[in-house]
């Protein structure tokens, strides 16, 4: 994250983000990954329905990622870009894999370890930890020096496949 760069949310993203993925499309026809906003999230409904131009676009292109926009929010801006997202991944099904984060409405969520209704999800098996957090060793919670089960997101892809909530540790 200390390398990561916060872009403007404009026209030059946009166009920008286009060109990638043409370049991407054509390395890549049988198809390629994007991992949305390490940094930022969806900012209106306009950029929303932009990614369900390009999924159209680009038939090789698979989009996942989390929101914090949630389809049942009180503010009004926020519930537009969460119910487009939701009509999106509904659309796209696993080509657009976007979580919402801490939604325990939705069945497919990203959520915290520490709170009680994560926890009881896992022990219920209704959720699962991230393999990247957990330890070979020991198959519990990893810490900063063990080894885990995944290496990587890119090794595991459980978070855009699986259809259950993923719980991760609290950053």
């Amino acid at each position: 994250m200390m390398n990561a760069t916060r872009y403007a949310a404009d026209d030059a993203l946009i166009a920008q983000i286009e060109t990638d993925l043409a370049h991407y499309q054509a390395k890549y026809p049988k198809g390629f990954l994007v991992r949305l906003h390490v940094l930022g999230d969806f900012f209106s409904v306009a950029y929303v329905a932009q990614w369900a131009k390009w999924l159209g676009m680009f038939p090789a292109l698979h989009v996942y990622g989390y929101t914090a926009n949630q389809p049942d929010a009180i503010d009004s801006k926020e519930r537009a870009i969460g119910e487009a997202i939701l009509s999106l991944r509904l659309a796209c099904g696993i080509r657009f894999a976007v979580r919402f984060s801490g939604s325990y409405s939705d069945e497919f969520a990203a959520l915290s370890q520490d709170d009680e209704r994560s926890i009881a999800l896992l022990a219920d098996k209704k959720a699962f930890l991230c393999p990247t957090q957990i330890s070979k060793e020991t198959g519990k919670l990893a810490k900063k020096d063990e080894t885990t089960l995944a290496a990587s997101c890119g090794e595991c892809g459980l978070c855009w496949q699986a259809s259950k909530p993923v719980v991760f540790l609290t950053h």
